[in-house]
């Protein structure tokens, strides 16, 4: 019988098959292994095995199938096995992993692929927008009073358990903890990705954390005033330059407004920083004080001196309107003088982690950051439009954005 392990690629739509014979065991694991990591290396993120031609599989063999199934979601990519010999297929089913290495196609049953439609050029980037058939418009849900930051007033009575019961994106001002004592001293910005929730907190730790839903843990934040949404976005656009250009957050979101056609909409977006301007909360806003007078406000907020985060990975959320309603005007700030836009965003700053080249999903590019990137901060982004000082807003390279028209009547 042959000892040696053969392996053969071949392209299946835009996915690579590779077919393996020999037996999958300690002497031929490692050279799965390091045909794997090659393919990554060059950026290689779906790939199929068929394994019919493995008459033996041992655990040394489904230790590097385990690794290298790990490695590529890392990735938002896929490795999964396509066809399966007799002995791995018993061999998986003993040990419970066959569904490990389904593939998304087996696991749901999906419609067919909008096809990407090319829809502008702007300051050297290309963008495309996909459509996602058959979403409704998103219901904006507020809670809150956020002007109660300009004299840090927010009470007991201002606070609320937020729940992540079911996917929902968001943004504001919360801390964990079990109630308004427990919490009154950490109260700081968050962002809601889906199914987690992110902080930084106010208090001495100056550490953003996290929770995301875990088995039977689902994320819960007290929130003193939040904006979000439930539910799925109708577009997906993607961005990217083939020159060493970036795109600003007011022209970015101006982008966004042209595709969708929108007037009040909801915006997620992961992309490499050039840059971050933004804000976040040094002192929690319960002590009665104005925090905006001088020199209280160097205690109160902590400030991006210049852009920041170059190259590292921003995940971001907002809401943005081209005419907000009176109830949605408090939670707003115009993103500057040349965009007729107002908005809201905070974004949870990672390490740099490459996202899939092909088809990235958002679930499982947050998944893939908060369990194999460093998180780094939580900020309020900002436009810092001074005429002398000023800083600018942050700017971003390539990256991929979902978005949604929100509901009218959720506004008023």
């Amino acid at each position: 019988m042959e000892n040696k392990l053969i392996i053969s690629e071949a392209f299946n739509d835009d996915q690579i098959v590779l077919t393996i014979s020999g037996r999958l065991d300690a002497n031929n694991a490692g050279y799965l292994d390091d045909h794997l990591s090659k393919l990554i290396q060059k950026g290689k993120y779906t790939v199929g095995l068929d394994m019919q031609g493995i008459p033996f599989l041992s655990s040394a063999g489904i230790r590097i199938l385990v690794k290298q199934c790990k490695a590529f979601r890392i990735y938002s990519g896929e490795l999964s096995i396509t066809a399966f010999s007799e002995n791995v297929l018993s061999v998986l089913d003993m040990v419970g992993m066959t569904d490990l290495f389904q593939s998304k196609k087996e696991r749901n049953e999906v419609l067919p692929e909008p096809k990407l439609e090319m829809d502008l050029e702007h300051s050297g980037f290309t963008f495309q927008r996909k459509p996602r058939p058959n979403q409704p418009l998103a219901k904006l849900q507020r809670q809150g009073t956020p002007s109660k930051m300009d004299s840090c007033s927010f009470s007991p009575e201002d606070m609320q358990s937020l729940r992540l019961n079911e996917s929902w994106f968001g943004l504001g001002i919360g801390a964990f903890g079990q109630g308004f004592e427990d919490c009154k001293n950490s109260f700081g910005e968050f962002v809601a990705l889906g199914d987690s929730i992110i902080t930084l907190p106010s208090d001495q730790t100056v550490s953003p954390d996290y929770m995301i839903r875990t088995g039977q843990m689902v994320p819960e934040i007290q929130s003193l005033y939040s904006l979000g949404i439930a539910g799925a976005f109708q577009n997906e656009i993607y961005f990217t330059s083939n020159q060493d250009a970036s795109i600003s957050l007011s022209s970015l979101a101006e982008r966004i407004v042209e595709m969708g056609n929108h007037r009040h909409f909801a915006l997620l977006f992961i992309a490499e920083s050039n840059g971050l301007v933004g804000a976040s909360i040094k002192s929690s806003p319960t002590a009665g004080k104005n925090p905006f007078s001088f020199p209280a406000v160097r205690d109160s907020f902590k400030f991006t001196t210049e852009p920041s985060y170059i190259k590292e990975m921003a995940v971001s959320f907002g809401i943005f309107s081209r005419e907000p309603s009176d109830q949605l005007k408090p939670f707003l700030r115009a993103l500057g003088s040349e965009s007729t836009l107002y908005g809201h965003v905070h974004t949870a700053v990672f390490t740099y982690l490459p996202l899939r080249k092909e088809k990235p999903d958002y679930p499982e590019a947050i998944g893939a950051l908060l369990e194999n990137a460093a998180l780094l901060d939580v900020l309020h982004l900002l436009n810092d439009n001074r005429d002398i000082n000023g800083i600018g807003e942050s700017s971003f390279k390539t990256g991929v954005c979902w978005s949604t028209e929100l509901d009218p009547n959720s506004i008023i």
